[in-house]
């Protein structure tokens, strides 16, 4: 088991430095200076950040609904927004560092075996709700929409699907509901578990991934982007989930090389690398300041503290 474990990491790793050699050689030439003004654009800077305060928002809501079914208690958001930035953080380096981040930083009454299995949970949720993103971006592609009769209405077909999907869950949400709690009672894990927190992380998932995407699309917008919404959208969630495979040490490098290719027969050059560079530059710095602004007021607090008890 330790050896298949130990062939597993060497595997991961080659993959890793095989794709950095790969994006070495494919953006030897680019002239970054063309792409860094964006980090300069007032405009940009605020847009970014409100889409992920409001994607942070809805993780750690969605994270709350977990947590809570696994312990049966009532937990209060603000006791999550500390332990939940740091593992965001942590998830944008390596997918360890999330584990890890989640079983130091527990939040008040909750054990560390909860933390962690909410944390793969959560995973599990995200690699799903990519996955069923991703079904539309290959019919796309399969399909050949530049040929395809119905590329006129592609729009409304996606509005139609989404509600459709919606109206399924509605009518399925039983057995959505007693399939959770077979897979909960099958591992003695007592919850009370109601129609509607599987409706709300059914819902928190969906907008989790659709904030990823208009992140990703506007930051592509930025560069001159000739792609409609409706057509990013959907190769970016092929895209997404190819990179969500645990093939890699680490999200970074895989995502770029997966989005070239699956644009690679939209998009000539390396535009699209270029935006997934920005996209997890962006993310990474909203996280670092934010944990920043949350470590430095831990400590103002504590220096208040220490001077008012003495």
């Amino acid at each position: 088991m330790i050896y298949n474990k130990y062939i597993q990491n060497i595997i991961r790793i080659s993959i890793f430095i095989i794709i950095l050699f790969i994006l070495f050689f494919k953006l030897r030439n680019e002239d970054f200076n063309n792409y860094l003004f964006l980090f300069s654009n007032f405009k940009f800077i605020v847009y970014s950040f409100l889409l992920l305060t409001f994607l942070s928002i809805v993780s750690i809501l969605r994270w709350k609904i977990i947590l809570e079914i696994l312990s049966q208690k009532n937990i209060k958001i603000k006791s999550l927004i500390k332990p939940g930035y740091y593992s965001y953080l942590s998830d944008q380096i390596n997918i360890l560092g999330f584990f890890a981040s989640r079983s130091v930083y527990t939040p008040d009454k909750i054990s560390i075996k909860n933390s962690l299995l909410s944390a793969v949970i959560e995973k599990v949720l995200s690699f799903f709700t990519k996955g069923l993103f991703c079904i539309p971006g290959l019919l796309f592609i399969y399909l050949n929409i530049e040929s395809f009769y119905l590329k006129n209405y592609l729009s409304q077909i996606l509005i139609v699907s989404f509600f459709l999907f919606i109206f399924f869950i509605l009518i399925f949400i039983n057995k959505i509901n007693g399939f959770i709690k077979n897979y909960l009672n099958k591992y003695k894990i007592h919850s009370n578990l109601n129609k509607k927190q599987v409706f709300l992380l059914i819902i928190f998932s969906f907008l989790i991934q659709i904030t990823i995407l208009n992140l990703m699309f506007y930051i592509h917008m930025q560069l001159n982007s000739n792609l409609s919404y409706i057509v990013f959208y959907l190769l970016a969630s092929v895209s997404f989930f190819a990179s969500s495979m645990p093939i890699s040490i680490s999200q970074w490098g895989l995502r770029e090389v997966s989005f070239f290719i699956v644009f690679s027969s939209f998009v000539e050059g390396n535009i699209l690398i270029i935006t997934s560079l920005i996209y997890g530059a962006t993310i990474l710095i909203y996280f670092v300041i934010c944990n920043c602004a949350i470590f430095s007021t831990d400590i103002i607090q504590n220096i208040l503290k220490k001077i008012k008890n003495n």
